[in-house]
């Protein structure tokens, strides 16, 4: 198993993040686990997100996003991908966590995996108005 260790700050605030790589999460506490994201391949190019919003400013990221009350993980990875990318999620699996560390010592969960996608249609914007262009 592979980890990787890092400590990064984020407005003032220093967390600290394990990445660990996993083939399923039922060993995780539901509630712990918070955002899900997919590394997304369509042919043979990665998708990735242009974000520009408050609290990140304007980055390249994952597709992917906080879990909704009751939601699965998949359903979640679904979801998000669909919301950001208009990208449909053909097949999937779980490859990695990112275990977040906050100041405060409590723990959250991000879950990490690796999607193929296909175009629904041309990508406008996600509902969120945050995701300004994929690639």
């Amino acid at each position: 198993m592979k980890i990787t260790k890092a400590t990064v700050e984020s407005s003032g605030v220093v967390y600290k993040l394990r990445y660990s790589d996993h083939d399923g999460f039922d060993h995780l506490p539901y509630k712990q686990c918070k955002q899900v994201y997919g590394v997304c391949f369509y042919n043979d190019n990665m998708v990735v997100v242009y974000s520009t919003n408050d609290r990140k400013g304007n980055i390249w990221n994952l597709p992917g996003g906080t879990k909704e009350k009751g939601e699965t993980y998949e359903r979640t990875l679904i979801r998000e991908i669909q919301e950001e990318t208009n990208m449909r999620v053909l097949k999937y699996l779980p490859v990695g966590v990112q275990k977040v560390v906050n100041p405060d010592r409590s723990i959250d969960y991000q879950l990490r995996y690796a999607a193929l996608v296909e175009p629904i249609g041309e990508f406008e914007s996600d509902p969120d108005g945050d995701i300004q262009k994929i690639l």
